[in-house]
């Protein structure tokens, strides 16, 4: 019988379940012992979920042993999976060792770790899956779920997609796409549901995991770092985690690895490499044998800190203790780059062959340097190669400023686009993508239907309602009838950062104005910050006996207002910590003028304006993804409309009560740079500074859709941009309120 169970657990590894029941079915029941009881209910599993023997053997697995344990650890830490004993599981795989995992016992014993609350080794396992099997679509899938639990909503977004992409009709995958667009919908309350269910459970790591990654997405930083810190325990009160650790011995430190892993993940995508380096210490200190990735991961950090010598001493002690060659070699090519020694960095990459699996990841890489090295045919062939299996890539390119697709790329995207079975958020993203292809091109009339299609597709998941804001802009005219009020706050004290706002609608310039401003060596730009919108609306939170916001604006005491004066200046970002002068360039602080007054009587408030027909087209163009409705507007031109009337009615108040602003075109900006650029500088109380003038060579982050603009000089080409889609626009020029909406006439200005 060892011989014949020895046979079918390799039948089971082909997935030949079918042989597996034959056998099965050969052998009467009372005479089967448990070790083919186990085979036959996962083949059962896998090929007849439906027959009762499936819950029969389920019910009495527990009390099953086996003639052949060691041969049978992987189907036995299965066996646990499907009790939902994680724990058990972890353990089995342990024994079974690394080295014997295949990408099916990787993918389980992700999912064990997820049972866990193990998220970071529940995601580590499943791109291991990934690497060992790339084309099997429930890696992926599994890898979307965990991340959606973990609210990390556009990862599992991708993820899922990749997985539609490799197989269409997935239907878990499908299924959990839908509804996690569905909870995108309903996200206005997601902060307050998941902070309420964590407070419920505070000791929940799930819970606070869940909460810490929405305020990720909520881009409030500093409350998700808080939220993380304040549960942190010091390492030296842990138990060192040994390299085969008991899940449920180690629970703690298990916890408390995973809220730094999530730090650390955050810190890295902020490119806050102090920080990263810092808490990756910690990571470390808590194990008795270092993990080698961690040490990947530090040798990283030091080179972004151009502690390049301490980073290359790392990668050699690594050399001499790891097999894995190709992952030294990928740590040497990245340090080279960092020490902009591309040409070094590429022959390491170009060392690796195609069989490895490490050969689609470092294409990007590759591509890149070739770009930089100035070999462009070369970079855009590595970055076709993997067009076949990753077409968001080509979507990538071309939302990149500096790109032209060929037609080969334009015609595949647009057979993909087309194609009913396209998955609609695949679709929608390629829609958007090959507008502004067409656009360069100066097809037009393609360009039209693209982005009507990815505008259409988009508008499916927004649930958006023009007249809840039409409703908010009128109470603000009504209860902020004067510049300061009965009150205002107190000049801000020298020693804490001098806050700049700017102001305008998305697309119109805030961001070209920022950089411009940012480039002066006292201005820290901050990008768009969310803590003015915040503080309006907890106003009424921590003032319970004032009359609902706004109509309480003339109601605010001097101290007060220092209070948020002091909320908003602690609530700053790192960038803005220390600075002379930050430059908030929130858009729709247009709402909030009459308070940011209030609050800040002395800062400078900029307004930027653009003709309201560019801006909407702009605002058209944008695959904002509205991921929690505050972008809804942008994908319905008679929503875009009634947003443009609400935003020039509510200046054109700002400017009857009195409120200082320094006003200007976006058009006058592209046309006189010097002359605006000095006015506003001027405008700031800051001296001029030549290098103002050469904003696209600041370094800095750019998150939002003008990334492309802030990197290269000053261009004219979106002037007048309009006409060329005269026939689309008809719907929102129509509806715009001539009585309040302004055009720009370059002769007037």
């Amino acid at each position: 019988m060892t011989i014949s169970i020895i046979t079918l657990t390799e039948q089971l590894k082909q997935q030949n379940y079918a042989d597996v029941l034959k056998a099965a079915l050969n052998v009467p029941e009372k005479d089967k012992i448990d070790d083919l009881k186990l085979l036959e209910l996962i083949a059962r599993i896998k090929s007849d979920q439906s027959s009762p023997l499936v819950q029969h053997y389920l019910n009495e697995s527990a009390g099953w042993t086996y003639n052949t344990p060691d041969l049978l650890l992987s189907e036995r830490a299965f066996l646990h999976l499907l009790r939902n004993e994680g724990a058990p599981a972890i353990r089995l795989y342990q024994q079974l060792g690394e080295d014997n995992f295949d990408a099916l016992d990787c993918n389980r014993l992700g999912n064990a770790h997820l049972m866990m609350s193990n998220f970071d080794q529940a995601l580590h396992y499943y791109d291991r899956a990934i690497e060992l099997e790339p084309d099997e679509p429930s890696h992926l899938n599994n890898k979307g779920g965990a991340l959606a639990r973990l609210h990390r909503f556009d990862l599992a977004l991708e993820v899922y997609d990749e997985c539609l992409k490799l197989d269409p009709e997935h239907l878990t995958a499908k299924e959990a796409k839908k509804k996690l667009l569905i909870k995108l919908n309903q996200s206005e309350d997601v902060l307050n549901e998941l902070r309420t269910t964590l407070e419920s459970d505070p000791e929940s790591l799930e819970n606070r995991l869940a909460y810490f990654n929405a305020l990720v997405e909520f881009t409030q930083y500093g409350e998700a770092i808080k939220v993380i810190q304040d549960h942190l325990k010091p390492v030296k009160d842990l138990k060192s985690i040994p390299l085969e650790a008991d899940p449920e011995e180690f629970k703690t430190e298990q916890d408390q690895l995973n809220l730094r892993s999530a730090l650390l993940q955050l810190f890295e995508s902020r490119q806050m490499w102090v920080r990263a380096l810092a808490t990756t210490n910690q990571m470390l200190e808590m194990f008795e044998e270092k993990p080698h990735y961690l040490l990947f991961n530090k040798a990283d950090y030091l080179a972004e800190l151009a502690k390049f010598e301490d980073a290359s001493a790392i990668i050699d002690e690594l050399d001499e203790k790891i097999e894995d060659k190709e992952r030294i070699k990928i740590a040497r090519a990245g340090l080279l780059c960092e020490q902009e020694k591309e040409a070094e960095a590429l022959e390491l990459y170009e060392s690796i062959d195609k069989g490895s699996r490490f050969y689609k990841q470092i294409l990007h890489r590759k591509a890149d340097i070739k770009l930089t090295l100035g070999r462009i045919e070369e970079s855009h062939a590595d970055l076709l190669e993997l067009l076949d299996t990753n077409i968001m890539v080509a979507v990538q390119l071309i939302n990149s400023k500096n790109y032209k697709p060929d037609d080969a790329i334009i015609e595949k995207l647009k057979i993909i686009a087309r194609n009913p079975f396209t998955p609609e958020q695949q679709k929608e993203n390629i829609c958007f993508a090959l507008s502004i292809a067409c656009d360069r091109r100066k097809e037009y009339k393609d360009a039209a239907e693209f982005l009507r299609e990815a505008n259409s597709l988009n508008r499916k998941k927004i649930k958006y309602n023009p007249g809840e804001f039409t409703v908010r802009c009128n109470r603000n005219i009504r209860f902020f009838q004067s510049a300061k009020g009965p009150q205002t706050g107190n000049t801000i004290l020298d020693t804490k950062p001098k806050p700049i706002f700017i102001v305008g609608m998305p697309r119109s310039g805030t961001t070209l104005t920022e950089t411009i401003i940012g480039s002066h060596s006292l201005v820290a730009p901050c990008g768009e910050l969310p803590s003015i919108p915040k503080i309006s609306r907890f106003v009424n939170k921590n003032y319970p006996k004032l009359k609902p916001y706004p109509e309480c604006a003339d109601s605010f005491t001097p101290r007060m207002l220092d209070s948020m004066a002091n909320a908003y200046i602690e609530r700053l970002p790192e960038e803005g910590q220390g600075a002379r002068f930050t430059a908030d360039k929130l858009p729709h602080n247009f709402v909030n003028v009459g308070l940011i007054h209030r609050i800040f009587p002395e800062a400078p408030i900029i307004h930027v304006m653009r003709d309201p027909r560019d801006n909407g087209l702009s605002n058209f163009q944008q695959n904002f993804g509205a991921k929690y409705g505050g972008m809804g507007f942008a994908f319905d031109l008679e929503h875009l409309a009634s947003e443009i009337n609400n935003y020039w009615r509510l200046m054109k108040h700002w400017r009857k009560i009195g409120i200082p602003m320094i006003e200007f075109w976006y058009e006058d900006l592209v046309n006189e740079q010097e002359v605006i650029s000095k006015a506003l500088i001027n405008y700031c109380g800051l001296q001029w500074e030549d290098q103002v003038l050469e904003f696209h060579k600041l370094e800095r982050r750019v998150k939002t859709a003008s990334v492309g603009q802030v990197r290269n000089k000053m261009y004219k080409s979106s002037a007048q941009k309009w006409r060329n889609y005269e026939e689309l626009l008809q719907p929102m020029i129509n509806a715009l309120d001539k009585s309040v909406v302004e055009f720009y006439e370059p002769e007037a200005t």
